[in-house]
């Protein structure tokens, strides 16, 4: 059986295939941060240094409109692209950077960043966690659904390490065991 395929196993086969992680973390849940900066660093640091590059680009041409009156539209609208496309980069490589799963006894968060998002314990539906490291570095690891939701919030394959994905996995087994998702139940999502 592989490891992909034991991790929505419910909790009784946890303890069956995974004799060593039944100890006090896999039944006693303990609030955990795991920061994305470990592997996301290099990331983070290319799109900071583009963002800065595209931002700075923008602010010069939105300066020198006054001294071409006859590119006044086009250093405007450039200017505005440029401007706007650094700050975005910008906001990615701090998420990059600075983000981080949080699981406490309130439920869980992935902050900083736009794409940011809070769930309490009692708006989770189901979560998931892949610990295959033969995904792809962009396949969604880390799945959780909400209530009234169709859509999973999901975590890539590339933001935590192995060892991160599996003490998430038992942290979120000690904290709600009962929504762990079930292989038939995640096809197709």
């Amino acid at each position: 059986m592989s490891e992909a395929t034991t991790l929505a196993l419910p909790v009784a086969h946890e303890i069956a295939l995974h004799p060593h992680a039944h100890s006090h973390e896999a039944t006693t849940a303990a609030a955990q941060s795991f920061a994305f900066a470990g592997q996301r660093w290099r990331s983070g640091l290319a799109q900071g240094a583009s963002g800065t590059g595209l931002l700075g680009m923008g602010l010069f041409l939105l300066s020198q409109i006054g001294s071409t009156p006859a590119l006044v539209t086009q250093l405007a609208i450039l200017g505005a692209v440029c401007s706007v496309g650094g700050l975005a980069l910008l906001t990615k490589s701090i998420g990059d950077l600075f983000g981080r799963l949080d699981i406490d006894e309130t439920g869980i968060a992935v902050r900083p960043g736009l794409t940011g998002y809070a769930i309490a314990w009692s708006e989770l539906d189901r979560w998931e966690v892949k610990l295959d490291s033969e995904l792809h570095p962009e396949t969604h690891s880390i799945r959780f659904w909400t209530s009234g939701s169709p859509c999973a919030l999901f975590i890539p394959n590339n933001w935590l390490t192995h060892h991160d994905r599996a003490q998430i996995r038992r942290t979120l087994l000690g904290y709600a065991a009962d929504k762990a998702s079930h292989p038939s139940r995640a096809v197709g999502q």
